[in-house]
């Protein structure tokens, strides 16, 4: 949680007994970790206590693309034709009543039903007559379910689906709003028993939102290449005239002695076989390989096989 307060000097105000109170301005980020409807404030981090503004924005996650949503203090008041904000801290609530407005309020598009989020807020600190302090926000925008977290792959637990990242407990997602997707370093679609398998010591970057101490991940994306085809091309030249050929490729994690053989897609005739070198990513390899005579027939269509059986096919750029 970040926080900053700078005195504003040449500024009071007087209570109702006639004290000059000190007014310090204060700019407060982190997790909502409590919401009290009655008192109309929302704690932010373990014990920032904010008053809440005449309006609060509301900001859908970037990978959802929603729309703004600002609604006024009547927010806080849990009635049939206000919002409630008290379900977002309930990650067992149902996502369907989730929602910080009821569904006669607004479309579906626009309803943020979300666990948890990030809330930014400014305003000004002062102490009462009776020398309560009170932090009054004037402006508040709140980051639905963001939290990003980047390190290494630590552990993984099948049975309860939990991983550890960089020392933080993570779970993918499972409200049915959010994508919910594992990707490798080539974007392909891969499972959480691969990265058991095969991830573990990766670089991973987690998208979502903590609750409870546990990541809601949306998004997790290694960077490395672990799905089935975990050997790329990244391109595929040949010369007409001359019958040379040009072309390379990652290995997603390399393994000892491993090689990648080069094929003609259309006859199946093996072309050459190459070593795989390691590669700019820790764990990554990567492999080359120009010809010194001439391919005939020139393929069309290039096929690669890593002697640990990953494939990948590309078309061949002939001029």
């Amino acid at each position: 949680m970040r926080y900053c307060a700078a005195a504003l000097f040449g500024l009071a105000l007087s209570s109702s007994a006639g004290v000059a109170q000190a007014q310090t301005a204060f700019t407060v980020e982190g997790p909502i970790t409590g919401i009290d409807p009655a008192k109309h404030t929302i704690t932010v981090g373990y014990d920032f206590v904010v008053e809440i503004p005449t309006t609060i924005k509301f900001t859908a996650p970037a990978p959802l693309k929603r729309a703004f949503l600002s609604v006024t203090p009547a927010a806080l008041k849990p009635t049939i034709t206000g919002a409630d904000l008290t379900p977002l801290l309930d990650v067992n609530a149902p996502s369907r009543v989730r929602s910080i407005l009821h569904s006669d309020q607004a479309v579906p598009a626009t309803v943020l039903g979300y666990s948890g989020g990030t809330g930014t807020f400014t305003g000004l600190t002062t102490i009462d007559a009776n020398g309560v302090v009170h932090n009054t926000a004037a402006t508040a925008d709140v980051m639905m379910a963001e939290n990003v977290l980047g390190g290494v792959l630590q552990s993984v637990d099948l049975t309860t689906g939990i991983f550890v990242v960089q020392g933080h407990r993570c779970k993918m997602n499972v409200d049915e709003r959010f994508r919910s997707e594992i990707l490798d370093g080539g974007n392909n679609p891969v499972s959480l028993p691969l990265l058991a398998a095969s991830g573990i010591g990766d670089i991973m970057t987690v998208q979502g939102y903590m609750l409870d101490g546990l990541h809601h991940t949306t998004t997790l994306t290694t960077t490395a290449l672990v799905g089935p085809q975990g050997v790329t091309i990244a391109s595929a030249d040949g010369v007409i005239k001359s019958g040379m050929i040009k072309a390379k490729g990652d290995v997603g994690k390399i393994i000892a002695g491993q090689t990648v053989s080069l094929y003609n897609t259309t006859t199946g005739a093996l072309i050459t076989t190459v070593p795989v070198l390691v590669g700019a990513l820790p764990g990554t390899g990567t492999w080359v390989f120009n010809s010194k005579t001439a391919v005939s027939p020139l393929p069309t269509s290039l096929t690669v096989v890593t002697s640990n059986g990953l494939t990948a096919t590309k078309a061949m750029t002939n001029k």
